[in-house]
């Protein structure tokens, strides 16, 4: 393919096999509840396709210089097919990261096209109270903050898990009545196998349809962005090649031994199931406690829906993170599904391409958000952080997790 600039729209089409025909002004939404890994995603995106993802999220946001000044993504602000900023209003992108409708960004847009990246409501929402009272998308409070704060902590991981859940819901059946074109992929598969994980989204940003492989081309960018030799025959170096290029998601080995569940003592990713293996944030009660949240708020919606008929189903089993019946973290590690789980993988569906006109696109930040307008574990939170820390004179105590 011809070399293409740094702001064209992702070279839809050209991946190999036979491809439909797309709107000029369409763009793939990146959707994640915060803290699920879309840096990661987005990063392994840019560096194969050399195209900058954007984001709805305000440029002058702590958090969103942050990304730019220190992960190198320059997109925030920018939506396709124009932002409206009077220095990047010529500026396309063809994926763009929304954390819509768990919070509204900055501009509205429209899409057919959605990749949703989920990732286990336990670690997520551990790594959202500390985005929440670090304001910095790298830092943990030490153990003590978690001790003194542990009321607030545990009303927030519980409130979280509803909203976790609603979020889900919200794409899953966005979807599905919409008939959007979707890819479901969970951050756990992506870290413990990113290559056949990363290859299937690929194959979804591409349009690549009928089962077809990319070309050698993409193939080739694959394997050069995680720094794989092409003739790699044993599959254990290869694995542990391309989760040696992933930094801070470099697997370690972690052991879980809680008197909250019990678990097999079998190596997992330390990115998965952190928060329960190795930091152990929650207590038993309190997981318990987040799972009946959980249940309670699953049958407001129609989610999981794989065909004609819509079912109600526990959004934690769908995705395999139930940890009293599906056993999770330890089934991550597991050849075989569990209970209900039908997200495992890269799970698409093409439904654009039935509807004719290709589906009636949806709109990005139009409406209401899913937290209610007095939530106080959301934007509230920076107002809380900055009452407790002398409006972040006297920031928390802090460790790095680069270094963890």
């Amino acid at each position: 393919p011809k070399a293409m600039p740094i702001h064209a729209p992702f070279p839809v089409g050209i991946g190999g096999g036979t491809s439909r025909q797309t709107a000029a002004n369409d763009v793939i939404v990146l959707a994640s509840y915060p803290r699920s890994g879309n840096t990661l995603l987005r990063s392994l995106m840019e560096r194969t396709t050399l195209c900058v993802t954007g984001s709805d999220t305000r440029p002058d946001r702590t958090l969103s210089r942050a990304l730019a000044e220190q992960h190198n993504l320059v997109g925030e602000g920018v939506v396709h097919p124009r932002s409206l900023h009077p220095i990047l209003d010529r500026a396309n992108v063809g994926c763009v990261k929304t954390h819509w409708p768990e919070r509204k960004g900055c501009l509205p847009y429209a899409t057919r096209r959605v990749i949703l990246l989920v990732r286990n409501p336990f670690d997520a929402i551990d790594s959202y109270w500390n985005l929440c009272v670090t304001n910095t998308h790298t830092e943990s409070v030490v153990d003590s903050v978690y001790e003194r704060y542990a009321d607030k902590f545990r009303a927030l991981a519980i409130s979280e898990m509803k909203t976790w859940v609603r979020f889900h819901s919200f794409w899953l059946d966005q979807c599905r009545e919409r008939g959007l074109d979707i890819c479901v992929v969970r951050y756990e598969d992506l870290v413990t196998n990113v290559e056949g994980t990363f290859r299937d989204v690929m194959r979804f940003v591409l349009d690549v349809e009928g089962g077809k492989d990319l070309n050698t081309f993409w193939e080739g960018r694959i394997r050069h962005v995680l720094g794989l030799d092409r003739n790699y025959k044993d599959r254990q170096k290869q694995e542990q090649a391309c989760t040696s290029n992933l930094g801070s998601y470099r697997p370690r080995s972690a052991n879980y031994d809680s008197n909250a569940v019990q678990s097999t003592l079998r190596e997992v990713p330390p990115s998965v199931g952190k928060s329960l293996l190795r930091k152990k944030r929650y207590s038993g009660e309190t997981l318990r406690d987040m799972h009946e949240a959980a249940d309670s708020v699953s049958g407001e919606g129609t989610v999981g829906a794989t065909g004609s008929t819509a079912q109600r189903v526990s959004l934690l089993k769908l995705f395999g993170y139930d940890i009293f019946e599906q056993g999770f973290p330890n089934n991550v590690i597991s050849d075989d599904f569990s209970g209900d789980q039908i997200y495992r993988g890269v799970h698409i569906e093409r439904r654009s391409k039935n509807s004719g006109d290709g589906g009636a696109p949806m709109r990005v930040n139009v409406g209401a958000e899913i937290r209610p307008h007095d939530d106080p574990y959301g934007r509230a939170m920076t107002t809380w952080r900055k009452g407790e820390t002398s409006n972040d004179v006297e920031p928390f105590p802090t460790v790095s997790r680069l270094n963890k």
